[in-house]
């Protein structure tokens, strides 16, 4: 809920304001820097989750010290006029406000996370150490690293009677002078605001990739949802050693080495050469077949008029 102001998408579809692409982002910003900034004094951010409205619409008399254009700093690129708009807003925030003690008891799971990927790395999980007797000294391990980070290892041969060695010195005052910077590092404003440049990037490319693909690709997209037919092992294609040996046998009747035609070949190339490799037909095929060609390329190169989303389906293009 954090950060995500609710009902966000009808509101998207009522109000045109709603889909500017920065007004969302934007909402979401003034709500998680209020709860950043109001951890543990829930009145505060009573008061400062109700004044997020007027901000939007310009109205800064009820704007705390947090609010930069008040004291005529920058400008402000999120300006709402829309006053229907203004109401549900209003009405968004005074039901975050009236639950304030709630969101201002601010917990991060980065901690956990941070634990979770340093027992990753003592005991990796393709490996099964649950039953091993190094199992618990992994694990331990593990757990000294974040409390006290590499240099549990100078207290443990110490307890033990052990010489730390010279090079077991040098290691763990590297290493934790290593850490030290990164954390210092990950708290600066520039690289929080990488993080947030790399998951906007991210999640644009995932936009992308869904858009570039369709329907054409999604799971079980040929099949009739109401006809009762449930997928399984058995009863769903695969290629094996069975269903490539005709498919070899056809392309070997013919006189010449084929070229394969499909339209977004790299998808389904992808696909049969790896079964053609893990059923080791790999010679066979390499005898009769000459490669692929992508009809989706050579209609975008001659067609570069046609501008759009999916307007190089087969179905636009038919």
């Amino acid at each position: 809920m954090c950060g995500k102001p609710p009902h966000h998408n009808a509101l998207q579809c009522t109000y045109k304001e709603m889909r500017n692409k920065d007004t969302i982002p934007h909402l979401k910003k003034c709500f998680s820097y209020a709860i950043d900034q109001n951890k543990g004094t829930s009145a505060q951010l009573t008061k400062t989750l109700r004044s997020i409205p007027d901000h939007l619409y310009n109205h800064r008399e009820n704007c705390g010290e947090w609010c930069q254009r008040k004291n005529g700093v920058g400008l402000q690129k999120v300006i709402l006029h829309d006053k229907h708009l203004y109401n549900n807003l209003h009405n968004i925030f005074n039901k975050y406000a009236n639950n304030a003690p709630k969101f201002s008891v601010v917990t991060s799971s980065q901690g956990n996370e941070s634990l979770n990927n340093i027992m990753a790395h003592k005991a990796p999980k393709n490996n099964c150490y649950s039953l091993s007797e190094s199992a618990d000294f992994r694990l331990a391990s593990a757990v000294a690293s974040k409390n006290d980070g590499d240099s549990y290892l100078m207290k443990v041969k110490k307890i033990l009677s052990l010489s730390p060695g010279k090079d077991t010195e040098s290691y763990v005052r590297s290493q934790d002078s290593i850490r030290k910077k990164r954390a210092v590092k990950a708290k600066l404003a520039i690289f929080k605001k990488r993080r947030n440049m790399l998951a906007i990037k991210r999640k644009a490319l995932r936009t992308k990739n869904a858009t570039f693909e369709g329907i054409q690709y999604q799971s079980n997209c040929g099949m009739e949802t109401d006809s009762g037919f449930v997928p399984t092992s058995s009863n769903l294609i695969s290629f094996n050693n069975v269903t490539l040996l005709p498919v070899s046998q056809f392309l070997s009747s013919i006189s010449t080495q084929c070229l394969l035609v499909a339209h977004n070949a790299r998808f389904d190339s992808s696909h049969l050469i790896h079964s053609i490799v893990t059923t080791e037909m790999v010679d066979k095929f390499s005898t009769i077949l000459l490669g692929f060609t992508d009809t989706l390329a050579i209609f975008r190169k001659n067609l570069p008029e046609r501008k759009g989303r999916d307007m190089f389906k087969l179905e636009q293009l038919a």
